[in-house]
């Protein structure tokens, strides 16, 4: 989702969600959304 539709959905600014995004793939070390999510699935943080 971008991060308008995803502001919308939490009733939050696509800013906040860019912050939020960018701390998440900060901590897991990954350079795109998409690897982000890879490394999340593989350290069984999300399902």
């Amino acid at each position: 989702m971008r991060n308008e539709d995803i502001g919308r959905e939490l009733h939050i600014s696509p800013d906040t969600v860019r912050a939020h995004v960018r701390k998440a793939m900060a901590r897991l070390d990954a350079d795109t959304r998409t690897e982000a999510v890879a490394t999340a699935l593989c350290q069984q943080l999300i399902s």
